[in-house]
């Protein structure tokens, strides 16, 4: 049987929603809607926490069964790129699969992360896994600017039609995905291989509504502040 470890990545210096990992949300810090998630998945060898934030230290520490990770200031920074941190925990932890959970997606359900390991594990041939939530804005509907003038986006999609995807009705048009940051599974032999996070072969764990919602803006906050009260569905 596999040992099944989950990553939460808490990075301090959030700059577009503000100290967001330890800001409020309902009655706790966002970053311990997540844990909680976590605490509930069943088969799972560790729940780790990679962070530089001391106080994301101290929320971790009233979790006794949470490890926490102190990530260095130099794979800290608003460019460091998520594998670096991963890496880092790889290199003091053992697991066959890790399952990658941002505190961004705090309402991400126990059963559609269960059900996405479940899927992974029964076929070993992928590397890893995404989720991806269809796109509400088509690339077929986007422009370039070329010497003031408005261009096509091109694209590879196959579209067959009189008319250009950008006259086009969406349901006619090629689906298309957006990756989300709610749910990433992978292989830690082919993270450690190919040095990436999602190696070469990728499964879709396709997804919507709150366990495609993650809070990457101010807006985003209000939003889930707002379905928290019963004033709106996601």
């Amino acid at each position: 049987m596999d040992n099944i470890d989950i990553f939460i990545g808490a990075r301090k210096g959030s700059e577009r929603v503000k100290n967001k990992n330890i800001r409020l949300l309902g009655n706790k810090p966002l970053i311990s809607h997540t844990i909680d998630t976590a605490l509930k998945i069943n088969n799972i060898q560790n729940i780790i926490v990679s962070s530089n934030d001391p106080m994301v230290k101290e929320i971790v520490q009233d979790y006794k069964n949470v490890i926490y990770i102190d990530r260095p200031d130099e794979i800290s920074t608003s460019i460091s790129k998520d594998i670096e941190y991963l890496l880092h925990i790889l290199e003091k932890q053992d697991q066959d699969i890790f399952v990658k959970l941002t505190p961004t997606s705090p309402f991400r359900e126990v059963k559609f992360i269960e059900s996405a390991i479940r899927d992974f594990l029964r076929d070993p041939t992928f590397d890893s896994a995404r989720a991806v939530a269809l796109c509400k804005d088509h690339p077929g509907k986007m422009w370039t600017i070329e010497n003031h003038n408005l261009k096509e986006l091109r694209t590879d999609l196959d579209y067959e039609a009189s008319s250009p995807m950008h006259a086009g009705q969406y349901q006619d048009l090629p689906k298309v995905y957006v990756q989300t940051s709610s749910l990433e599974i992978a292989r830690t032999a082919s993270v450690k291989r190919y040095k990436t996070r999602e190696g070469k072969k990728i499964m879709p764990i396709i997804c919507q509504g709150i366990n495609a919602f993650a809070i990457d803006y101010e807006l985003d906050f209000y939003v889930a502040e707002e379905y928290l009260k019963g004033n709106l569905n996601l």
